[in-house]
């Protein structure tokens, strides 16, 4: 993912896709985005955002199973995303300053 920047078409992509594949040899960028959605997202998070892109279920058919609004699913799968997207742009930075302190 270097060079480029993620956006959230990009991030729903790899959680509806790439992170549920059974691909044989997974990619870096699946590895970054599994990685930053089981280590920011909270347990809410992770719930609905798997629910909504692994099950196909609708932010309405979350609420109703969870007992919540659908704003509320609405609001803690976008905090969800953009969690993963602050993870890996964070992971991005540490990698780039460490590999920059083996150069030096």
């Amino acid at each position: 993912m270097r060079h480029k920047r993620l956006t959230l078409t990009d991030i729903d992509s790899y959680v509806s896709e790439d992170i549920f594949s059974r691909a044989e040899a997974p990619s870096a960028d699946r590895i970054a985005v599994t990685r930053a959605l089981f280590e920011s997202a909270t347990e809410k998070q992770k719930q609905y955002l798997i629910m909504y892109f692994k099950q196909k279920m609708t932010m309405e058919q979350i609420a109703l199973r969870c007992g919540v609004a659908k704003s509320t699913v609405s609001r803690t799968i976008a905090r969800g995303r953009n969690n993963i997207i602050r993870a890996m742009k964070t992971h991005e930075l540490i990698s780039s300053l460490e590999k920059r302190s083996r150069e030096d």
